[in-house]
């Protein structure tokens, strides 16, 4: 591709960027961007990204690493920059999570690990329920003088609050060490992600030639979220790029820094800013949401966090002026009466898609939704808990399948078939340009081939599971684990596909149609039910947030910020419209004495709109 002088370069897609947004992407150096919601920060790293590669400030070989914090986050822009300047140059464009960046290096340098803390490459991976008592066992295993009696803390946190080698003269480091081998021992070691990210570290603090290696492969480090950056994280951060001359982009907003419960550093951005010397950018235009919208937010953020970062309204904003209610109601079956009323006629009447509508909790999805998803159904209208499916449509393997199955189903080439073939350049990087013209050729021999042997409605159950292990075989299990490492772990790849299969198999059931079934599971034509954690960000025309009341903020005393930071973060997903709803009786009777001062300040606001159906006393 021809190089783009950096004079002549202009943002991709003609986007409108502000002034600081431009200065981050085309000033060298390290650059902090404080970005408030609806800003463009994953617009502004994708354009940084073709930037940089179209003008060969990253010169080739050199690449990029991003890093994200949700893996839904990391495949947007990896997507993105994709589609901004093409699988050639996006090829050195690597997106990952923390979790999967550290995992990477462990799987691939373990070998490398010093003695005592060498872990056979067979460990098992310890996530979700299993963590806690996993490594509370090893206490109790190794406390031969009650040490695990005396100590209270959260042991899964408490094993990784220190980095590796471990203090022996030290009782707490000598007690961690014990634990620490216990788990590790063996040919069957067991690690969470936190263990894998302290061992990452070590791996790279006692291998200089590695750390050379990562400083010498990557030129620029984009950081995304980088409010919520947790202790382990900015640890391994710096063995991996301290002191060397790797470009930081650190974008973030402290408004809606809603992880300190997982160990986000407070005033992540002074010390960031100290230890690299960036140069610190505000981005004030927001260009999603509607100006009513945009004053609630300003005043919330004066007035509930107690800031001063105010956003504009993007001057080029075409739609509505906005709208936000507050909606109160006695029990759960007034409050879906009302809701269901809205949402059909949103869908129906004002033509919104449902995809353009999310439903908000603060957690547990299913104790707030259940009925409210059932009560939609039945009228019409189609909804889903997308904490069910979420991460599986973040697999590499399972998006390149969905978009070969609906490339040989749909009749046509597009976008589809240029993120399928995406991927196939990903994972044969080394071809040069006439092999990659012989790939694409060789992928559309294999197209038409399976267009003639396979039709959309007729298709059995046995024959799509064939299909579905001819795409993968097309592009190659070993290429795939090679490129994307969270497959090399045991059978995490082929369980991707067999969820990936189960699921199109219940839904080809129903629609007896293998192209309605692709878009029933990618959820095209269902409204999104989700936490207002995993919501971040994503948008949407029109937000629905349940239960603002004491039951779903029971720790709201003990997190304060976080919770309020939340409520911000739920308020700014929407576009044009924002609901919030309280029950006086959700399995029991509800206050809002703890969080008073949120519902004081929604119910207050001159951009409110206040329903109120609660009956008098």
């Amino acid at each position: 591709m021809k190089k783009i002088l950096a004079k002549d370069w202009i943002p991709v897609g003609g986007m409108d960027l502000e002034a600081n947004a431009l200065t981050a992407i085309t000033t060298p150096g390290n650059t902090l961007v404080m970005a408030g919601p609806g800003s463009g920060k994953t617009e502004l790293l994708a354009q940084k990204a073709c930037y940089l590669l179209q003008t060969t400030t990253c010169q080739h070989p050199r690449r990029i690493l991003a890093i994200s914090f949700k893996r839904d986050a990391a495949f947007n822009i990896k997507e993105r920059v994709a589609r901004r300047c093409g699988p050639e140059l996006s090829q050195r464009f690597d997106s990952y999570t923390f979790d999967k960046f550290a995992k990477q290096l462990v799987d691939r340098f373990m070998a490398g690990v010093p003695a005592p803390y060498a872990v056979a490459p067979t460990y098992e991976l310890l996530i979700g329920k299993p963590v806690r008592p996993t490594i509370e066992d090893a206490f109790r295993a190794i406390s031969t003088t009650k040490y695990y009696h005396t100590r209270a803390v959260k042991y899964e946190e408490f094993i990784t609050s220190v980095p590796l080698p471990h203090d022996d003269n030290d009782l707490d480091g000598k007690m961690i060490k014990a634990a620490w081998l216990y788990l590790t021992a063996g040919t069957s070691p067991k690690m969470d992600l936190r263990m894998i990210m302290r061992l990452a570290q070590y791996i790279i603090e006692t291998n200089p030639i590695l750390r050379s290696f990562l400083q010498q492969t990557y030129s620029h480090v984009f950081l995304d979220e980088f409010q919520d950056t947790t202790f382990l994280q900015y640890d391994l951060l710096g063995a991996c790029f301290a002191g060397s001359n790797v470009n930081y982009t650190a974008v973030g907003d402290d408004k809606q820094t809603i992880m300190k419960w997982a160990g986000a550093i407070p005033g992540i951005f002074g010390q960031f800013l100290a230890d690299t010397g960036a140069t610190p950018l505000p981005l004030t235009i927001n260009f999603r949401s509607a100006p009513k919208l945009i004053y609630l937010q300003n005043y919330l953020v004066e007035h509930l966090l107690k800031k001063k970062e105010f956003a504009k309204p993007s001057p080029h904003w075409k739609g509505g002026p906005g709208q936000a209610r507050m909606c109160y109601f006695d029990n759960q079956a007034a409050e879906i009466s009302y809701l269901v009323k809205q949402i059909v006629g949103w869908v129906t009447k004002e033509k919104i898609a449902p995809r353009e509508i999310c439903i908000l909790v603060k957690q547990t999805p299913p104790q707030y939704t259940t009925d409210l998803i059932a009560a939609l159904i039945a009228s019409g209208v189609e909804a889903r808990d997308e904490m069910v499916l979420q991460d599986l449509l973040c697999e590499e393997v399972a998006i390149y399948v969905l978009n070969a199955l609906t490339v040989i189903f749909g009749g046509r080439y597009g976008k589809e078939s240029d993120e399928a073939f995406g991927l196939l350049c990903n994972i044969n990087a080394s071809y040069e340009d006439v092999a990659l013209v012989r790939l694409k050729t060789k992928f559309m021999k294999f197209i038409d081939e399976c267009r003639s042997s396979y039709d959309g409605t007729t298709i059995t159950i046995k024959e799509l599971g064939r299909l579905i292990v001819d795409i993968v075989q097309f592009a190659g299990i070993p290429k795939l684990k090679i490129t994307f490492p969270q497959y090399q772990q045991g059978n995490f790849c082929k369980k991707v596909i067999e969820d990936l299969f189960s699921n199109l198999k219940q839904y080809y059931s129903t629609t007896k149609n293998i192209t309605a079934a692709i878009a029933t599971l990618l959820g095209k034509e269902s409204i999104p039910v989700m936490t207002a954690h995993k919501s971040k960000g994503l948008e949407y025309h029109s937000v629905i947030f349940i239960g603002l009341e004491d039951g779903a903020f029971w720790t709201y005393n003990k997190q304060k910020d976080s919770d309020d930071n939340l409520v911000f973060v739920a308020l700014s997903r929407a576009k044009e419209r924002v609901l919030f709803t309280f029950c006086a009786h959700r399995n029991g009777p509800q206050t809002a004495d703890s969080i008073e001062e949120i519902l004081g300040l929604l119910s207050g606001s001159p951009d409110v709109d206040i329903v109120d159906l609660r009956k008098p006393t």
